[in-house]
């Protein structure tokens, strides 16, 4: 048992002070990495679905072939393009005779738009909710195991031999101990601070888009399937017409 006395002696020879200071290090570099990777990235896709939003609104007056065209360059990034190609063949086409010509009067979805551009496409994915959510945890975690290794110095420190002794080592425990709780405390904030920003954030999120997929129903409902049959019964009476002449 000598490897774990001597490494009991190499991990309380550490001063006090740098308990603390290591736990708010570490926890002050996990929220930057937060707000970088996972706010930052929570902010760029509201504000995108805000402009999807007000883009998509202003073609509903326009005609279904400029509205096609608009939608196809507007859903160009690599994040969008593959859920607006998916999206794209459940559109349907209604046509019908102006002027001796077939033209489109209309486009149609025969699913909604939330099935193909959805939560965990537009939102889950890009900011990595699964660990981030996980986050808090973690950093109460790090103040933990903080508060435990300064006890730990605390109590190496102990000398109980004589009624001197202990007096100064009863204070000097005292100030590992404040020392180790000042670093628990700093991680339990942060921990509510992430807490709250990543709940608002993902809120947010999901709030406009949910929000985006409003302006899609005036100009591509959902068809029936008694909407759709007039287009295929057609063309089968009409071929039946001609043979029975």
């Amino acid at each position: 048992m000598s490897w774990l006395n001597s490494l009991l002696v190499a991990l309380t020879s550490v001063e006090p002070h740098w308990v603390p200071v290591t736990v708010i290090v570490l926890v002050s570099f996990a929220v930057i990495c937060f707000i970088f990777f996972y706010l930052s990235r929570a902010i760029k896709i509201v504000n995108g679905l805000k402009n999807y939003t007000k883009s998509i609104s202003s073609v509903e007056n326009s005609a279904p072939e400029a509205q096609l065209e608009h939608l196809k360059s507007l859903f160009q990034r690599p994040e969008l393009r593959h859920a607006w190609n998916e999206f794209k063949e459940s559109l349907h086409p209604q046509r019908e005779l102006e002027n001796g010509e077939e033209k489109i009067v209309r486009i149609r979805a025969t699913a909604p738009s939330a099935s193909f551009f959805s939560e965990q496409q537009l939102v889950d994915i890009p900011l990595n909710t699964e660990f981030f959510k996980h986050l808090p945890g973690i950093l109460t975690g790090v103040g933990i195991i903080g508060t435990f290794y300064g006890l730990m110095i605390g109590l190496n420190h102990f000398d109980p031999s004589t009624p001197e002794q202990v007096s100064s080592s009863v204070n000097n425990l005292l100030h590992d101990v404040l020392y180790a709780f000042l670093g628990s405390a700093f991680a339990i904030f942060a921990s509510i601070i992430v807490t709250w920003l990543e709940k608002l954030s993902i809120a947010k999120c999901y709030k406009y888009l949910e929000n985006s997929q409003l302006p899609w129903t005036p100009f591509m409902t959902v068809v029936l399937v008694r909407s759709t049959l007039p287009s295929l019964v057609n063309p089968v009476m009409k071929a039946r017409l001609r043979l029975a002449i």
